[in-house]
């Protein structure tokens, strides 16, 4: 049986300065609107009892505050994408991951492109303003879809929630990026 809970083994932390946080938001609301534009679905929302607008806005706007908490740590310029929908949210095929308790697993959808990089971001509910934020690891998407993580919480769709013990260290992933970048 696999067991869930926080890991400090490969941690990172990272903090954002108010106006940051507030960018993050206005942006969020940006893709929200695109999304809702596009007629795009959230299946993390949508069937729930508690849907409404509000709560896909929320989860675009952590979503979009994770992201740039992935960006500063990694040494990303400081610029959210509106206009995001199926490419990964940061150079070097890298996708950023919401982990909205502090016990809970990385998230991998069956449908994300086996290269992916994907990295995850602990924000949790009313810690928001918070920092500074946890960044508990990351793994190749490949890697992460096992079938031991694999499951379907609450009738939503199926996924691979890969314990934060099993992820790589984040420092790793900093020094690989910023490897590439010396190499230019």
């Amino acid at each position: 049986m696999t067991v869930y809970r926080p890991h400090d083994g490969g941690n990172g932390w990272e903090t954002l300065t108010d106006d940051e946080i507030d960018y993050a938001c206005r942006t969020a609301m940006k893709m929200r609107e695109l999304s809702i534009g596009r007629g795009h679905k959230d299946h993390r929302a949508e069937g729930t009892k508690e849907y409404d607008e509000s709560v896909a806005l929320r989860i675009q706007a952590l979503g979009a505050l994770g992201e740039l908490v992935a960006r500063k740590f990694l040494g990303y310029p400081m610029k959210l994408v509106t206009e995001n929908f199926s490419k990964a949210d940061l150079p070097d095929n890298i996708e950023v991951r919401l982990i909205g308790n502090n016990s809970y697993g990385l998230r991998i959808y069956p449908r994300t492109d086996d290269s992916r990089r994907v990295v995850g971001v602990v924000i949790e509910p009313g810690r928001e303003r918070s920092p500074p934020w946890r960044i508990p690891g990351w793994i190749v998407a490949e890697d992460g879809k096992q079938e031991r993580w694999s499951m379907s919480p609450c009738g939503r769709p199926p996924m691979y929630a890969v314990p934060q013990e099993h992820l790589r260290p984040v420092s790793e992933l900093k020094n690989l990026v910023q490897s590439r970048d010396r190499r230019k």
